[in-house]
C-alpha cells in the first residue's frame, strides 16, 4: 500500500467516528424533556399532551369588602370545584340563588357553601345516586379535600358512614374534618392540592388513575336518571 495515502485514510475514518458521534438534530433528544418537537421551537408539553392538571392550582378567598365582581369569581369557583365544572361555565341548575345571597350578605362562609351545596339535591343526582360507594368517596375526596383518598383506610371509613348515615353525613365529616380546617378554613376555596400526581393506587386500579389523570370527571356523570335514591 502507498504509504502516501495512510493520512488521508486515517482523516476518512476520524471524520467517520465524529459523524457517528455527532446528534441527529431533526429528532428530539431523549434527555431534553419537557418538550414535544412539534414545530420548530419546541412545544411544551404541558400544552402539547394535555396535562394541564400540572399548572399550579388558583386559590379564590372570600374576603370582607369584595366587589360584585370578585365575588362572581368566588361563587364560581366554588361550583367549578364542588360540582366538577370543568368548562368554567355553571349551568344554571347547578347554581344556588339562596347561599349566593347569603354568602354575599356574609351570612354564612365559603365553608357552609361547600358544605350545603355538596349535600344538595343536585350534587346527590350527579355524583351519588348513580355511583356505588367507592366512586362516590372518589368523588368526595376531590371536590372536597381537593385530593384522591391516601389509603383503604380512609375508604373504608367514609364507606362505614355512607353506608350507616348517607351521603350528607360524610359531606359533614369530611367539611368538618381538621384537614379541610388546615388547607380552607372558613374562606378558601377547596382546590386540586395535587395536580401533577395519579391518584389510582389506593384502589389498585389502572382505571382508577385513568379515570384521574385523562377524563374530566364532568364527563363520567351519567343523567339524574337510574341508580340510588
Amino acid at each position: 500500500m502507498d504509504n502516501t495515502k495512510m493520512p488521508l485514510i486515517g482523516k476518512a475514518m476520524s471524520d467517520l467516528q465524529r459523524q457517528a458521534r455527532e446528534v441527529d438534530k431533526s429528532k428530539p433528544l431523549f434527555i431534553e424533556l419537557g418538550r414535544s418537537f412539534t414545530n420548530g421551537a419546541g412545544q411544551s408539553v404541558e400544552v402539547g399532551v394535555g396535562t394541564t392538571r400540572r399548572k399550579p392550582a388558583r386559590i379564590y378567598r372570600m374576603n370582607p369588602g369584595m366587589t360584585q365582581a370578585e365575588t362572581a369569581l368566588v361563587l364560581n369557583a366554588i361550583y367549578c370545584q364542588v360540582m366538577d365544572v370543568f368548562s368554567g361555565q355553571v349551568p344554571a341548575e347547578f347554581r344556588r340563588t339562596d347561599l349566593e345571597s347569603k354568602l354575599r350578605n356574609g351570612e354564612i362562609s365559603v365553608r357552609e357553601f361547600v358544605r350545603s351545596l355538596a349535600g344538595s339535591e343536585i350534587y346527590r343526582r350527579r355524583f351519588y345516586t348513580p355511583y356505588p360507594n367507592t366512586k362516590v368517596i372518589e368523588f368526595l375526596f376531590r371536590h372536597l379535600l381537593g385530593r384522591a383518598p391516601a389509603t383503604q383506610a380512609e375508604i373504608r371509613q367514609y364507606n362505614q358512614i355512607l353506608a350507616s348515615a348517607g351521603l350528607k353525613a360524610a359531606v359533614e365529616a369530611m367539611v368538618d374534618s381538621p384537614e379541610y380546617a388546615q388547607y380552607f378554613g372558613e374562606d378558601v376555596v377547596p382546590y386540586n392540592r395535587f395536580p401533577s400526581l395519579p391518584a389510582g393506587n389506593y384502589l389498585g386500579s389502572v382505571k382508577a388513575a385513568t379515570d384521574l389523570v385523562k377524563t374530566p370527571w364532568s364527563s363520567l356523570s351519567p343523567s339524574y336518571l337510574g341508580g340510588r335514591v
